[in-house]
């Protein structure tokens, strides 16, 4: 099912489309689904996560900056490493591998929310950082 829109936009909105639509050899309406589709959230996230980031959504900005900015806790890091090096020479026990896969799973889910929560900020007119503007506005540890 398809839906019928009529909307006005700016003429330095619509050149920027005609121009993508040109350069994608596409009609200027299939160039702008496109570009509305690729601004979007995906529809799906692993089932594990989706309903943590839709909630995200739902929070006020200084909120979302805080997951923005958050860090898997140092002793998390450190231990992940490890494990990851014990991983390489072939060295781990089982109970290791279990520990290694649950804090991937945790990294994971921790890049997702972070990426979100950009995606969020975005969409309500913040400028995101820079991967070295984030760096400096991380509290030291």
């Amino acid at each position: 099912m398809a839906q019928t829109l009529t909307l006005e936009l700016p003429d330095t909105i619509y050149e920027r489309v005609l121009r993508t639509a040109v350069a994608m050899k596409q009609p200027v309406e299939k160039a702008l689904v496109h570009l509305i589709e690729s601004g979007l959230p995906p529809l799906e996230a692993p089932a594990e996560f989706e309903a943590d980031l839709r909630a995200l959504e739902a929070l006020d900005d200084d909120a979302l900056w805080e997951v923005l900015l958050s860090e898997m806790p140092a002793a998390s890091q450190r231990r992940l490493h490890r494990l990851l090096d014990k991983n390489s020479e072939g060295t781990l026990t089982i109970r290791e591998r279990r520990e290694l896969e649950a804090l991937r799973k945790e990294g994971d889910c921790l890049m997702l929310r972070k990426a979100h929560a950009a995606v969020i900020l975005k969409w309500r007119g913040h400028r995101i950082p820079t991967v070295d503007e984030l760096r400096k506005l991380r509290k030291p540890r």
